[in-house]
């Protein structure tokens, strides 16, 4: 840090040293002796004048500007701004611009360090923000509240009764007023009391006006006397009071009670009305007559006549002009003249120009001569031998190359010089220069200062002397200042030395260096070679030897040596840590320690690693691997990692030998795997419970679950099973399969035909026809050619080599193109994308997409693990009963309304996950209440009359009360936690916190742990 720091105040104190020695040489007069001008830009620039006055120190690095009232200090580029105006009682400060800055201007005040940091305060306004985390403005009597703002702001002006409410802004907004209410939700609806968009249907409404339309291709518009209609793009029309005008493209028309017009666009237009003709023929020919005007073209020929004017011209050649008191001719590319009471101006291009009014006269014979006069102004010039400038008390005279002369009256300052012999420079007798065949010589005296000096060769050599400082040089070789406060002596190119009050700065490059600052002292021998480093403050002491290579760091109880690229070692009193490699190439050693953690490797051979009771032991890795822990009964050992594994934890053992073999075995479980050589024959064994499975496939298999057992060869293709409690049998053979259970008798040949025959029910399919009766309904369907007969994905693949539970009605009415149910209880259509059931007490209706899911669409039905295929979507649906109702429309909107419970369900952008819900409201009775807004971006959920609980942004901000505690937190910065037995409060997750116990003790932590 003190190398950082030293290599930054070297570079201040050049800066400030070339800063001085340009103000400070006598080759030119002192910036602060001088007040009218220092002309050595860009190293040093001064203008002063009637108080005023810049001044630019290399430019553009530093500018200066000063007068009465006003003060302004620019440090470029962008880094610094100050000014100061005392007229107005204002300050302005920026640090790198616009990320830092501070403004005043009387009592009002506005501060911003971006981007965390806002503050403004005026007569009109006031706002506070600590960004993202929390802002507050106050406008008159309006308060916002805002976080990560704008997303979230909140408002409220209770003087006007108006409430203001942006989330996600500009997403969501609500705001209400005595005259005003607006809510939205973009992109779907915008709603005001006067007007409103649903998209893309919109309205508009006022006391005398009605307009509605789909953007953007229809609108329609009535009001009082007022009629508008616009198909885009084709027609369009107006009617107001008794003017009327359309378009049908591309005839178009505009009639009231004293123009007519019509046309054809682009080619032809008409227009008629009192005292006006106009007629349009592109691209040939137009004329217009107005109440006494006339104007037109034709073909390149124009005219433009009135009482007080007549134009004419040949475009783009000619043009003339007469009017009034006014004259204008113009030929183009040479001759311009303009002619008016107060003013004329003539250009003969390129030579000639000439400019005159009533205080300005401006006259130039390009490039020759310039003449120009205003009020007391005066200059003319002989380009390039002479040039006079005269304005109010100061004058300058130039015949070039031989004679110069400069004077202000005011400030008794005079310069004259008859080149190249002999100048002279005065300024109020007390700064006289004498220049003599400049720059071979001159000298210089200040009396008041008691200062003199003289050059030779000027900037070359030098020599200054005053009471307190001495300067002299013989440029490029020997530079030598000395002031009261510095000491500079510099020996080009070699040899450098700067001391002031508490720095010094020897260097003879490349050989040796010394630098002292306080306490801190470094010196540098042939560096890089060799540094010595040394602060007694804070018990430094660093040796390196050729840097970076070599290092050793000594500070209070830390030690740090690196040798790069050959070793590294860190000590304090918590930690040890080595690294050392011989020649960057292995064996690697590494060490560390750190309370019960130990660590030492010698990489490639050998590894031992200890935390607490684990231990690990590493030889040749990955060739042997031993890892216990007695915490946990761990003993795993690892040999050419992960091929061969062997696991014991408690009663779990695990052992595999990738890829041929694996076994798990535990209390309730057994499970192995074999094969020989990757290829069939797979043994595979596997118990738990009173379900047991072998197999040597693909010769022989046997499963056995409960009174259930089953042989199968090439499973599933042909298989055998019996249930020696109830008789239940089931053969597959290849495509042919039976089954027999509960007095069902179920048989199908894949895929043509099905038939199951039960005492209640007789169900028949072949190909895409399906048929089921009753004794008291019956059923009808007609699918499409491909017919899954289950939900999994499983049973999709294997449908008619395995069992299928799935099916009942719901299952196979879910793929059907044609279905009609009937029955004493109920009447059931399904036509490919609708569906209509009705009972005596309900009615569902329901619009689906491409596909078709089954009827039941209750929330169970997403997250129930047998129904992840297919995926419901309908997109409306409308279920009505008694007590219960429901609409939906995916995925924009849910409502569910239970009268009997007294429940209350409603969601916009659902089926999604409740994470990203747009909004989501639910209540039951009084006791639970919960409210949404992009699940927990805002919410309030009250389970009873004492459990409640609100947030924002999840945890950002979180307000919850139940009968055993109470929350409070603004995170990260403030946290507040109250139990039956302890309340707590914490400043920024712990850093200062406070514990108080049911007796009243009090516990005070800070930095999380202390």
């Amino acid at each position: 840090m003190m190398r950082y720091r030293s290599c930054a105040n070297k570079f201040l104190y050049v800066l400030l040293i070339l800063t001085l020695i340009v103000l400070c040489s006598p080759c030119l007069p002192r910036a602060w002796e001088i007040e009218n001008y220092i002309p050595a830009w860009p190293f040093l620039y001064r203008n002063a004048l009637d108080d005023k006055g810049k001044t630019d120190v290399f430019w553009p690095l530093y500018h200066h500007e000063w007068d009465n009232i006003r003060d302004k200090h620019i440090i470029r580029p962008w880094l610094f701004l100050s000014e100061t105006n005392l007229d107005e009682d204002s300050r302005n400060l920026s640090l790198l611009w616009q990320l830092n800055k501070y403004s005043r201007k009387g009592d009002e005040y506005s501060l911003q360090i971006f981007p965390v940091y806002w503050r403004k305060n005026t007569k009109d306004i006031y706002y506070h923000h600590v960004w993202p985390f929390w802002g507050y403005t106050r406008k008159n009597s309006y308060i916002e509240y805002s976080s990560m703002y704008p997303l979230f702001r909140f408002g409220k002006d209770s003087v006007y009764n108006e409430t203001n409410i942006h989330c996600l802004w500009p997403v969501y907004n609500y705001h209400r007023s005595p005259d005003y209410f607006s809510h939205r939700f973009i992109p779907f609806y915008w709603y005001t009391r006067s007007w409103g968009v649903v998209t893309p249907y919109y309205w508009f409404y006022t006391h005398s006006t009605k307009a509605h339309g789909i953007f953007p291709l229809w609108h329609s518009e009535r009001g009082d006397n007022f009629k508008k209609d616009i198909i885009l793009p084709v027609y369009f029309r107006e009617r107001k009071d008794d003017t009327s005008k359309g378009i049908i493209l591309p005839y178009y028309w505009k009639n009231s009670p004293t123009r007519k017009t019509k046309g054809i666009y682009p080619v032809w237009y008409s227009s008629r009305g009192d005292d006006f003709k106009s007629d349009l023929i592109l691209p040939f020919y137009w004329h217009e007559q107005n109440k006494g005007k006339s104007k037109g073209i034709l073909l390149s020929y124009y005219w433009n006549n009135s009482p007080s004017c007549k134009t004419k011209g040949v475009f783009p050649l000619w043009y003339s002009s007469r009017g009034n008191d006014t004259k204008t001719d113009l030929i183009l590319p040479s001759y311009y003249y303009r002619k008016k009471p107060e003013s004329s101006l003539r250009l003969i291009l390129p030579l000639f120009g000439q400019w005159n009014s009533g205080t300005t006269h401006f006259k130039t014979i390009a490039s020759l001569y310039l003449d120009y006069k205003k009020d007391d102004l005066k200059t003319r010039a002989g380009i390039p031998i002479y040039w006079l400038y005269h304005h109010g008390p100061f004058s300058f005279t130039s015949l070039f190359p031989v004679y110069y002369h400069f004077k202000n009256a005011n400030k008794s300052s005079e310069f004259k010089y008859i080149l190249p012999f002999y100048g002279s420079y005065v300024v109020d007798d007390f700064l006289e220069y004498h220049f003599i065949l400049m720059p071979l010589y001159f000298k210089f005296e200040n009396q008041k200062l008691q200062l003199k000096g003289w050059n030779v060769l000027w900037p070359l050599i030098h020599y200054e002397k005053s009471p307190n400082t001495f300067s002299a040089r013989v440029l490029p070789f020997y530079w030598h200042i000395k002031d009261p406060d510095y000491r500079l002596t510099i020996g080009s190119p070699l040899y450098f030395s700067f001391a002031s009050k508490n720095h010094t700065y020897t260097y003879l490059i490349p050989l040796y260096g010394k630098y002292t600052h306080d306490a801190y002292y470094k010196r540098l021998l042939f560096p890089p070679a060799y540094i010595d480093t040394r602060d007694s403050s804070i018990q430094l002491s660093r040796k390196d030897i050729f840097y970076p290579i070599f290092s050793k760091i000594d500070k209070k109880d830390t030690h740090k040596t690196r040798f790069i690229p050959f070793m590294y070692r860190y000590k304090d009193p918590v930690k040890h840590f080595t690294f050392a490699s011989p020649a960057l190439l292995p064996p690697y050693y590494f060490r560390y320690e750190k309370g019960d953690h130990k660590e030492n490797h010698l990489v490639p051979f050998w590894g031992y690693t200890k935390k607490g009771t684990y231990t690990r032991r590493l030889m040749l890795p990955p060739a042997y691997i031993n890892t216990r822990d007695p915490s946990i009964e761990l003993s795993r050992k690892d040999i050419f990692y992960p091929i061969f594994t062997k696991i014991d934890k408690g009663d779990t053992h695990t052992t595999r030998l990738i890829p041929f073999f694996y076994r798990y075995k535990d209390p309730k479980k057994y499970l192995t795997f074999a094969s020989p050589a990757l290829l069939p024959p797979y043994y595979l064994r596997y118990e738990q419970g009173d379900n047991k499975s072998v197999h040597l496939w693909p010769f022989w298999g046997y499963t056995k679950k409960g009174p259930y057992e089953e042989t199968s060869s090439i499973k599933p293709l042909i298989r055998f099973g019996k249930n020696s409690q109830t008789g239940d049998s089931l053969t597959q053979v290849f495509n042919y399969y039976c089954k027999k259970e509960d007095n069902t008798l179920l048989r199908k040949i894949y895929p043509f035909y099905m038939n199951s025959t039960s005492p209640d029910s007789n169900k028949t399919r072949i190909l895409t026809y399906y048929k089921e009766k009753d004794s008291d309904s019956s059923l009808r369907s007609l699918y499409p050619v491909w017919i899954p007969m289950s939900d999994t994905l499983e049973n999709i693949l294997y449908e008619f080599f395995k069992d299928s539970p799935y099916e009942h009605l719901s299952d196979l009415s879910s793929y059907s193109l044609w279905m009609h149910k009937k029955s004493p209880a109920s009447d059931i259509n399904q036509i490919l994308f609708y569906y209509h059931k009705k009972d005596a007490a309900s009615s569902v209706r329901t619009l689906y997409t491409f596909w078709m899911p089954r009827e039941d669409i209750g929330k169970e039905e997403y997250t129930s693990p047998d129904k992840l295929f297919p995926v419901p979507a309908p997109l409306w649906v409308h279920k009505k009963s008694d007590t219960k109702t429901k609409d939906a429309s995916f995925i924009l909107h849910n409502y569910e309304r239970d009268k009997e419970n007294d429940s209350t369900e409603f969601s916009l952008l659902w089926p999604v996950p409740e994470q990203i819900r747009a909004f989501e409201y639910q209540k039951k009775s009084d006791d639970l209440l919960k409210a949404k807004v992009l699940g927990k971006v805002v919410s309030y959920e009250r389970l009873d009359h004492e459990t409640k609980d609100f947030r924002i942004l999840w945890r950002l901000v979180q307000k919850s009360n139940s009968p055993e505690s109470s929350t409070f937190e603004i995170n990260p910065l403030y946290s507040h936690k109250e139990t039956e037995e302890k309340s707590y409060w914490a400043i920024c997750g712990g850093l200062v916190g406070r514990t108080t116990n049911k007796e009243g003790e009090k516990n005070l932590q800070y930095l999380w742990v202390f």
